[in-house]
């Protein structure tokens, strides 16, 4: 306690006076938003202790000043056991928390001074950072308490903290919001070198994905957004074209033989549409199906499928016709294209088209003409 005392006659008065004002209530990150937490605190009155003294009193310690039990005083006092905080002239046993007296603010446990208390406390001007007692103005890291990790600059709470800043103790650029580490960010954050990839309120440098913001779909490297990358990237579903670091969602056409649609990768399959040409052999001169034609015209199209190979856009077919086909001067009428059983296909020229994709078996869809001789 004599280190104590000592220490507290050498405390730096202007100290006191350069504290500045502050909000006390602290902002907790969770679920949904920001909380926040009043913060319990006494407004003190009185600071200079030069003129007052501990006397006992029985059981209990009074504080006194020009001879009589001082009740208005609200500050600490000294004895032989140390200094203590006084409430209604005696030793205020139950408070814990932040006071000031003529050498400083310091920190009270149950009523005494704790020279060995480094944490935070609060008054009417902020939360401040403490160490061995007393508040250390040179303070400027992160700080735990009840509500979460807190920015500290200069001793106090900095509640305009707000995105990435670097802290030296733990070797981590955290990601800030309202002064507190917001454990639960995962997205994108700037900073003078760049943008970052924040997983958990930190900077990931291990990422090497896709992440979105409002301005696109960049491609990391490193945790950063690496604006040289050109060619393709995977987000664990699909993939991407990507062009100086970001998805191309306005480009559509072919990239390395690979089809991409508003930036995207097609996977995708080739589809055959077998048009079959009437019987030329004279053995048929009528059918709603016939089946008994050579191949005339065969349709390859390329058709987007998922990752489990089902196709997920319509198929339809192309109008085709014979080459000997000149309407009624040909010597016979066509009335349309049809699968096996007879079933009608409308083709994409058609309002009604019809999709092929309930009638492709093994890739392949043939269709067959319905015609009958003049």
């Amino acid at each position: 306690m004599t280190r104590l005392k000592a220490l507290l006659k050498k405390a730096d008065k202007a100290a006191v006076i350069g504290m500045t004002a502050a909000a006390v209530a602290m902002a907790a990150l969770g679920a949904g938003g920001v909380k926040t937490y009043a913060s319990d605190y006494s407004v003190q009155k009185y600071v200079d202790s030069s003129k007052e003294s501990l006397i006992l009193d029985g059981d209990t310690w009074h504080c006194y000043k020009d001879g009589q039990i001082d009740y208005e005083y609200d500050g600490i006092a000294l004895n032989d056991y140390g200094w203590w905080k006084i409430n209604n002239g005696e030793v205020d046993f139950s408070y814990s928390g932040m006071v000031l007296n003529q050498y400083g603010w310091w920190y009270v446990n149950n009523g005494g001074l704790d020279g060995s208390y480094s944490g935070m406390g609060v008054n009417e001007y902020g939360w401040w950072k403490y160490d061995n007692g007393t508040v250390d103005f040179n303070y400027s890291g992160i700080a735990l308490n009840d509500y979460g990790w807190w920015k500290f600059t200069n001793g106090s709470v900095d509640f305009n903290a707000n995105g990435l800043v670097f802290d030296e103790a733990t070797n981590t650029w955290w990601y800030f919001n309202g002064g507190a580490i917001d454990f639960a960010f995962d997205g994108m954050a700037l900073n003078d070198y760049g943008w970052w990839k924040v997983n958990n309120g930190s900077v990931n440098f291990g990422f090497n994905g896709l992440c979105s913001n409002e301005y696109g779909t960049w491609k990391f490297n490193g945790g950063t957004v690496d604006f040289g990358y050109n060619g393709f990237a995977a987000d664990g579903e699909n993939t991407w074209y990507v062009v100086n670091g970001r998805v191309a969602t306005e480009y559509s056409g072919t990239v390395d033989g690979k089809e991409v649609r508003n930036g995207q990768v097609m996977d995708t399959i080739v589809i055959q549409v077998v048009h079959h040409d009437r019987d030329r052999t004279g053995a048929v001169t009528e059918s709603r199906a016939d089946t008994s034609g050579l191949v005339g015209y065969i349709e390859y199209l390329a058709v987007p499928v998922d990752k489990d190979g089902n196709i997920t856009e319509p198929v339809y077919a192309s109008h085709w016709k014979p080459d000997d086909w000149k309407g009624f001067t040909s010597g016979y009428i066509i009335t349309a294209e049809v699968l096996a059983d007879g079933t009608g296909i409308h083709t994409k020229e058609d309002p009604q088209k019809t999709d092929l994709r309930p009638y492709i078996k093994d890739g392949v869809v043939n269709l067959y003409l319905s015609w009958f001789m003049m």
